[in-house]
């Protein structure tokens, strides 16, 4: 029994070497032909999952990608540029492949220490060690197949879009003419129609492995397979965490009947610094018992997706992935301003009829119109008293109202540009004058009494035309982070006597609140919030602190328009009228939200211009 034993284990040991070596190469396998499919059209998802590995700290055979680069950029000066975007998709390749090559080394390296070691209590010990290896392997594995199946599935909505664009006979497109189906539908492309639509909804970072994105089929699929449309209609309330401005702190929603499916308070990963209590009515004794998580919240609102109800223990056996998804189908999310919700949640789901983009102001077209607003001009009640707190259900239930409202007097009868209300008329126009005072007085000729600079030894005027001012800048952003906004469109004295040109941009200086402010016991990478609810909050400094804001104030007027003109980026403007370019800043510094530059002072030529964008928006 003794010799069987030996054998018997000696055996195995040999079967689970050879099992091993050849899971590996069958990963490894899968892997390098996973790679090899990648061509040119793929720059996107490789990108994706580059900056995942920066993000991850994954490094290859020649180090990190920022290393990795320095030794096989294509140029010069591509060897100090960190941005994946940057690179040629061959570089992006080799360099997975390097990382995917370290990994394989590290396992064959834990299969030799396998063979070399003995005894039971080494074999547990090598067990765990290789079982370590391969997750760590896998995550990576599993984070370029994440990224490559995500993009699928983004080129497969694309493809049901395009089908469904291309249908003309509106019968077989939203359904049978004055259902309410065919109110829905339509209500649907409306809002996929609007300006805003791509930007709020298109952009989701749903790749990303903490975010949920659902199966989507369009409403002609719907039609097609009698699948009835059904309407849920949700809310969030967000607060502000050491971490995030906009996390997650409550959630609720209502069907079409009125029904409350899901009302519940959600407790953030991280520590509450703002409960907001003048927008959200919530305090630290409110929270003092939530347990529930925010993915325990999205998965019970999924089940609502699915089944209609958030009944954990209906008894009922869980079908396919599949027969979950085609529940999904035909269910749309009803809300006001949807996107900023789906985002606290972190769920990437159509189709949605948002409230906020189906409906303007005559005479303030940009403009996003409340739902108090709203509910007073379309149920014809207030929604709440004057200076109250919001509420989730209540504000998920005027929603779906309002669109119940909007299906009972039909779209073709239905008004979506309504007279904007007095006391926004009266505020925007006091801004527009405000604007049109700086804007003249901003003009080189006439110079009012500013502030004194020290280091230049003369009289400054931020609206004197030579500044531009930045906004959504995250709060703790250092000046060389703003500076670098600039670094491509600011050259040197030398570059521009290389072009046969004199025209040096010079940043003078940089005025704001985003610099980094310490506490008495803070350390130097963390800052007092100044919306903390209690008396002191030292939170870290991170891409997800407060926005704030700041000027940048040039060596001349001719300086700062020729840097707004250079500045990569499609020319837009804001609700008043001033143009504003969209800009990143460099990617070293670890932030990867987009900020937004204004010009607050304009030539005749470039008013004109304004004018044009202006023109063809409201288009």
């Amino acid at each position: 029994w003794s010799q069987s034993r030996t054998r018997f284990f000696s055996d195995t040991e040999d079967i689970q070497s050879l099992r091993r070596r050849k899971r590996g190469q069958k990963i490894m396998g899968g892997k390098k032909s996973r790679l090899s499919k990648f061509t040119e059209a793929d720059k996107e998802v490789l990108v994706r999952i580059v900056k995942d590995a920066q993000r991850t700290k994954k490094a290859g055979s020649d180090g990190t990608f920022n290393e990795f680069v320095e030794k096989h950029a294509q140029t010069e000066k591509l060897k100090h540029t960190h941005d994946p975007n940057r690179h040629d998709w061959k570089t992006l390749v080799k360099f997975v492949e390097s990382v995917l090559g370290k990994e394989e080394e590290e396992e064959r390296k834990n299969e030799n220490d396998d063979e070399e070691e003995d005894g039971e209590i080494e074999k547990e010990k090598t067990k765990t060690n290789a079982t370590k290896t391969t997750s760590k392997e896998q995550s990576f594995e599993e984070t370029i197949s994440r990224h490559a199946n995500w993009q699928k599935k983004n080129k497969k909505r694309q493809e049901w879009k395009v089908w469904h664009e291309s249908c003309e006979d509106e019968k077989e497109k939203y359904g049978e003419e004055g259902s309410k189906a065919n109110a829905l539908w339509k209500l649907v492309n409306m809002c996929e129609e609007s300006q805003q639509f791509d930007e709020n909804y298109n952009r989701f970072p749903s790749h990303m492995d903490s975010w949920l994105r659902t199966s989507y089929r369009p409403g002609r699929w719907c039609v097609e397979k009698n699948v009835r449309p059904r309407m849920v209609a949700i809310d969030c309330e967000m607060c502000e965490t050491t971490t995030d401005n906009k996390a997650l702190c409550a959630v609720s929603a209502v069907d079409e009947d009125g029904n409350k499916l899901l009302d519940a308070l959600v407790k953030p990963p991280d520590a509450i610094i703002d409960y907001r209590h003048e927008i959200t009515g919530y305090t630290e004794a409110d929270f003092k018992d939530v347990t529930l998580t925010l993915d325990e919240a999205r998965a019970k609102l999924m089940r609502l997706l699915e089944r209609g109800h958030v009944d954990d223990n209906d008894g009922e056996k869980e079908e396919g992935e599949k027969d979950k998804e085609k529940d999904v189908h035909g269910c749309i999310l009803v809300g006001h301003s949807l996107s900023h919700d789906l985002r606290a949640l972190r769920l990437d789901h159509r189709p949605v009829i948002d409230t906020s983009l189906l409906f303007s102001f005559k005479e303030l077209p940009r403009a996003t119109p409340a739902l108090a607003d709203l509910c007073q001009m379309i149920l014809g009640y207030e929604m709440r008293e004057k200076g109250s707190a919001h509420e989730a259900f209540a504000d998920a239930l005027t929603a779906m109202k309002v669109v119940e409202k909007v299906v009972e007097t039909s779209i073709a009868k239905a008004e979506f540009i309504l007279p904007a209300p007095e006391r926004l008329l009266v505020l925007f126009e006091a801004r527009r004058q405000t604007a049109k005072e700086n804007r003249k007085n901003g003009t080189p000729d006439k110079k009012r009494k500013g502030n004194f600079d020290e280091n230049s030894g003369k009289v400054t005027n931020r609206v004197a035309g030579r500044t531009l001012f930045i906004h959504r800048l995250p709060r703790g952003v250092k000046k060389e982070a703003i500076e670098s906004i600039f670094e491509n469109v600011i050259k040197t004295k030398l570059e521009k006597e290389d072009e046969g040109s004199h025209e040096v941009i010079k940043i003078e200086t940089i005025k704001g609140k985003f610099e980094v402010e310490t506490g008495e016991n803070a350390q130097e990478n963390e800052t007092v919030s100044v919306f903390a609810s209690s008396e002191r909050s030292v939170v870290p400094a991170s891409k997800h602190a407060p926005t704030t804001s700041a000027y940048v104030a040039f060596d001349s007027v001719k300086s700062a328009r020729l840097a707004f003109e250079r500045l990569h980026g499609a020319l837009s403007i804001d609700a008043l009228g001033r143009p504003q370019k969209k800009a990143k800043i460099s990617k070293r510094f670890g932030f990867e939200k987009l900020i937004c530059v204004r010009n607050d002072t304009i030539t005749e030529k470039e008013e004109e211009q304004v004018a044009k964008v202006a023109e063809e928006k409201e288009k």
